[in-house]
């Protein structure tokens, strides 16, 4: 079978990436496709090793016979398919089709990638409110234990508005031997390649000191033991047992971590600022993703299922305490819970008993918020940019994305859109379509 695959620029939808799929001679009876990130490919893929394109869409191949999709690529017009993606993330797809005998074409490649998605900044207003926001708080977290009882979890968590600086050395010699073994390199080209990537280092965290501006964020650093110690995207660059495909991973990976985003509220015809712990899979970082073998997020759960979500933040009105809270939306109350996912499957659970509140350490350093923060008095707002919501009236079918066994098992799961359903301790990976 002949198939011409194209991919295509997405300027509506930031966390997607999608590719035309035809069979010009109307001859397909199914495909086999590999999809996901070249960051992912780019791990994986050992040529020398006979592990090319077609390897893995032989082996690991995710097969589509459904009679409207082969109907769709047999047309004039093809079938587009559309996969998760994170902004200006570039993507592969490798697809083979079927003939009636079920003998597989060679494989055909496109690349796509995701559009950016920087937002706009607030005034001076929202962004008085984020600076006054930055500075230490304890948070209090309780947390359901087994046996029934609630346990109470206190950990400070540092506010800032940007991600940290590049900083001395862990322990400069050993790094260099580290780089001496593993790239085969003298130790004047292993010190060359160590600066070199810290000059990378520094131009991934100005890249990301803009996207937090335009997204209107600022990220929380959990500084305590919970769910794990804390590792900033500087002792990644120093952790030899840690690895990345390049700079931006490092500050895709670190954590634990929270984001807190100010989002402009309409009220009686003037403009308030609301604030919301920002969650969204396919626009935020996980909690953390370095602390192999979990990848760790903050989720809802509403007793029996887990989701991936946004939550609106209350602000006191002295502006000294913040609390995170649960809330109601389709009938479900959906509390904040802390999972260590490991291959789309929750192993870790910390679930709450209700909302996380934070108190200011020092609350003289606290200007007051309250003739600018709102609260969100009707969620709707906020509700639909959470995905689980979002998905439930999408008229775009999403198709997974695929696993790469080849590839760091700590950057996998960032690459999928899942729903987790869990009774008591069994969980199943559910596709969100």
């Amino acid at each position: 079978v002949e198939l011409t695959v194209v991919g295509n620029v997405e300027p509506d939808q930031p966390y997607k990436v999608s590719y035309t799929i035809k069979a010009p001679n109307g001859d397909c009876r199914g495909i086999r496709y590999v999809e996901n990130s070249m960051a992912e490919w780019n791990a994986s893929l050992r040529p020398e090793y006979g592990m090319d394109e077609k390897f893995y869409v032989t082996n690991y191949g995710l097969d589509v016979t459904d009679a409207d999709v082969i109907q769709a690529i047999n047309s004039s017009e093809g079938y587009k398919m559309y996969f998760n993606s994170y902004a200006e993330e570039e993507n592969m797809l490798v697809v083979q089709a079927y003939n009636e005998d079920e003998d597989l074409s060679e494989p055909y490649m496109a690349k796509a990638t995701a559009v950016a998605d920087f937002g706009t900044p607030v005034d001076a207003d929202g962004q008085a409110i984020m600076d006054n926001l930055c500075g230490t708080w304890n948070a209090t977290f309780n947390r359901q234990g087994s046996n029934g009882e609630t346990e109470t979890i206190t950990f400070p968590v540092e506010f800032s508005r940007e991600p940290e600086e590049a900083g001395e050395y862990a322990d400069y010699d050993k790094l260099v031997n580290t780089i001496m073994t593993m790239k085969n390199m003298t130790e004047e080209e292993a010190k060359l390649y160590i600066e070199e990537e810290k000059a990378n280092y520094i131009q991934a965290r100005e890249k990301q000191i803009d996207f937090y501006k335009m997204k209107n964020r600022i990220v929380g650093r959990f500084k305590g033991e919970f769910p794990h110690k804390y590792a900033s995207p500087w002792d990644l660059f120093n952790n030899i047992s840690y690895s990345a495909v390049d700079a931006d991973d490092l500050f895709f990976d670190y954590g634990p971590k929270i984001f807190l985003e100010v989002i402009p509220v309409e009220e009686n015809g003037q403009t308030l600022y609301a604030v919301i712990l920002s969650a969204n899979l396919y626009a935020v970082p996980p909690l953390s993703d370095w602390n192999t073998p979990f990848t760790y997020y903050i989720m809802g759960y509403d007793g029996s299922s887990a989701y991936h979500t946004d939550f609106p933040v209350k602000v006191d009105e002295d502006g000294n305490g913040l609390t995170i809270q649960a809330y109601e939306y389709n009938g479900m109350t959906l509390t904040p819970f802390f999972a260590g996912m490991y291959n789309n499957t929750i192993y870790n659970t910390y679930y709450g008993s209700g909302d996380i509140v934070l108190t200011r350490n020092n609350a003289s350093a606290m200007k007051t918020l309250k003739s600018s923060v709102t609260s969100l008095k009707t969620t709707t707002k906020n509700m639909l940019t959470t995905p689980w919501a979002a998905y439930q009236t999408a008229t775009i079918k999403n198709m997974p994305k695929t696993f790469l066994p080849s590839a760091d098992v700590a950057r996998k799961l960032k690459r999928e859109s899942v729903t987790i359903d869990c009774s008591k301790s069994s969980f199943i990976k559910k596709i969100q379509k």
